[in-house]
């Protein structure tokens, strides 16, 4: 990625499958797209050869990057995208696992692809994460990395896949060993703004119970999730559960590439309760039951 102010600087991005997302998309570092000198040109330039010229309009970025540019306070969520228009060719994506943003601890190499200034072919560096992992946005990893390889992807083996665990946005504040680099996690706040931007649907629902079998033309049941039995129950009179207890959010929470037709994709069940919680619900065929 190419951008001109004051001066050119250069960073990188990268693609995710996304199942249900209405727009291809580079998801990179916010500093690349938004900063305190304003960019007054943005070019991507793809591995493929595509160079794609890059509007105002097609950028997007957190709020909290958008009001505190290159402000520590903002620096877990120094991340946004490019929107893309259907003729763009994506020479390659990666995987996301939900799964992976909730463990404490990432016992593996981690690895950052990317383009560096010093090199015009993509270069991979790897090393630990620094576990136990203490800030919900961010993960930090032991590998070297330099200027102008922000918004590279940093990513595991998932599955036999590659599965990206964040977006790399700032190299250790000091040059020694005991620093490392540091890169916003993919979690649910990172994903739900990626959803938002894309066009993945996350609508609250009804559900309802369909018997796909039967003969009889019946009206579908609404359902909803009761928390003392762990279980969905088919709702045939009135429920003393406030009437939002009955929207789930459906939204994909792993995908592998694009191009790995044998992994199936999974998704969530999320509830928001009238408290403002969460919870999550999980699918579990067969038996049809749900925790």
């Amino acid at each position: 990625m190419e951008s001109r102010g004051d001066d050119t600087e250069v960073g990188n991005g990268f693609f995710v499958h996304v199942p249900g997302a209405k727009r291809k998309f580079i998801l990179t570092a916010g500093h690349n797209l938004v900063s305190k000198t304003k960019h007054t040109e943005l070019k991507a330039h793809l591995s493929n050869g595509q160079v794609i010229n890059i509007s105002e309009d097609d950028v997007r970025v957190t709020e909290d990057w958008k009001q505190y540019p290159e402000e520590r306070r903002a620096a877990q969520h120094d991340y946004g995208v490019i929107l893309l228009g259907d003729e763009v060719k994506i020479p390659g994506d990666f995987g996301f696992s939900l799964p992976l943003s909730l463990a404490d601890r990432l016992d593996c190499e981690l690895s950052v692809n990317g383009y560096r200034v010093t090199s015009d072919h993509p270069l991979t560096s790897t090393g630990p994460c620094v576990n136990p992992i203490i800030h919900d946005n961010q993960l930090e990893y032991m590998i070297e990395t330099e200027g102008g390889i922000s918004g590279s992807p940093v990513w595991v083996g998932y599955k036999s896949q590659p599965t990206v665990v964040a977006i790399h946005n700032y190299g250790p504040k000091i040059k020694n060993s005991h620093y490392g680099s540091k890169g916003t996690r993919i979690n649910l706040k990172c994903l739900r703004n990626i959803f938002d931007w894309t066009g993945v649907d996350m609508t609250p629902k009804l559900l309802r119970a369909i018997d796909p079998e039967s003969k009889l033309v019946v009206p579908s049941l609404r359902l909803i999730y009761w928390a003392q039995d762990s279980a969905f129950r088919v709702i045939v009179d009135e429920v003393d559960e406030p009437a939002e207890t009955m929207l789930i959010s459906v939204f994909p929470v792993y995908a592998g590439p694009t191009g790995a037709n044998h992994i199936k994709s999974g998704y969530g069940f999320m509830q928001t309760r009238p408290d403002g919680w969460l919870r999550w619900l999980s699918w579990n065929p067969p038996p049809a039951s749900t925790t």
